[in-house]
């Protein structure tokens, strides 16, 4: 999310985190997982669990093999159904069922959810779709588990700056929701609070305010006033109101936030390093610039261990700590951060990144800032920056 800071010439970005809610989505048959006793169940049942523990690498290669493994399975299976119905024996109970499909597709929403969460949108969007296609071919509709799949699709397409498609698969996922759920249910939250950040990365505030103020109505309701889940939403709206300058309304909603996270999820968890983030950003805005440095560091140290040195998730931290120690007048560090994002850049992983862009931007001007003209194309450059159309 970005919010202009005067600098030069053109503006800084600031980086508030808005968090999704991590809900699990089940996909269901009779109620329950479909678990059964074979390889394939036991290596989804790890990779969800992998990803569970933002162990993303052991989770993408476990859900791999999954889906590896059931996709030559439905594919014989297809086919000695093919040869039934060629043969005329179409009376035949069928040899494929809902599990089969309903398997491979749970494989494809949790991998597609993992490469969102690496920042690999396109290759996320391929395997929401492949789920989606496996629901539809299955012996009914499944409409909820579509929604999963939707929303999943909705907030990728969203990362990409693609809203207009994203709002298609949000708005569509959350009426199947709204047709076939109980009022106020945690899954109808969940798709009130996507649309709420579509509008917010869109700018319609006055939109995203009031579907969020409804999400965390419908969250605080279901699950409790001091759930995971309303401790989101209030991030979320407080990141709406970080966004319009009001920092006395933003600041309580991410320390009753940052408050929930320390107690549910511990000190150490990505959802508290983001929301630590945000309270910095507030302190920054006002030029409580201590108070932000302290904090700053504590998200960096968290996001350090949870992903390593050189993940481009640490893009959005080391952008703010730049923009930090610049208006402090620390040119110096203000470039070691800089040139940290610049070298994960150069690695060429998750270039994708909102944030890891938006640092990239920042550290040109920061050099135009200074006069560093050759430098600053040279960046610009590598980071495919057109200088004509940066002011």
């Amino acid at each position: 999310m970005a919010s202009n800071e005067s600098q030069g010439k053109r503006s800084f970005f600031m980086q508030p985190r808005f968090v999704m809610p991590v809900l699990a989505v089940s996909l269901l048959v009779g109620g329950a997982f479909l678990y059964m006793n074979n390889d394939a169940d036991f290596l989804l049942k790890d990779g969800v669990n992998a990803a569970k523990s933002n162990d993303l690498a052991k989770a993408q290669a476990d859900l791999s093999r999954v889906i590896e493994k059931e996709s030559d399975r439905v594919q014989d299976l297809e086919a000695k159904l093919d040869k039934d119905v060629k043969a005329g024996n179409d009376d035949k109970p069928a040899i494929i069922n809902d599990a089969h499909y309903d398997r491979l597709a749970r494989a494809y929403y949790e991998r597609g959810d993992v490469l969102r969460r690496l920042g690999r949108q396109d290759e996320a969007q391929a395997d929401f779709q492949r789920a989606m296609d496996m629901h539809q071919k299955e012996m009914r509709p499944y409409l909820l588990k579509m929604s999963a799949n939707l929303n999943g699709l909705g907030q990728s397409l969203m990362a990409q700056g693609k809203f207009g498609p994203a709002e298609d698969a949000l708005e569509k996922g959350l009426n199947i929701r709204e047709d076939n759920l109980a009022p106020g249910s945690l899954q109808i939250a969940e798709s009130e609070n996507s649309l709420g950040q579509l509008y917010f990365e869109s700018g319609h505030y006055g939109e995203a305010e009031a579907i969020l103020k409804e999400a965390q109505g419908h969250y605080e309701k279901s699950a409790g006033v001091e759930s995971i889940e309303a401790a989101n939403v209030r991030n979320n709206l407080a990141s709406l109101y970080f966004m319009q300058g009001k920092y006395s309304q933003a600041e309580p909603l991410f320390k009753w936030s940052l408050a929930v996270f320390e107690k549910n999820k511990g000190a150490d968890s990505i959802d508290t390093a983001n929301v630590v983030n945000n309270i910095a950003e507030v302190y920054r805005a006002q030029k409580r610039y201590t108070e932000a440095g302290e904090l700053y560091a504590r998200a960096l140290r968290i996001d350090e261990k949870a992903f390593g040195a050189q993940s481009p998730n640490l893009a959005g931290i080391l952008n703010n700590m730049a923009l930090l120690a610049n208006a402090q007048g620390n040119k110096e560090l203000a470039e070691t951060y800089f040139r940290r994002i610049a070298g994960i850049y150069e690695r060429g992983e998750g270039r994708e990144n909102a944030s890891l862009a938006s640092g990239m931007r920042n550290y040109v001007d920061f050099l135009q800032a200074q006069g560093r003209q050759n430098e600053a194309q040279s960046v610009a450059r590598k980071a495919n920056i057109n200088l004509a159309s940066a002011y």
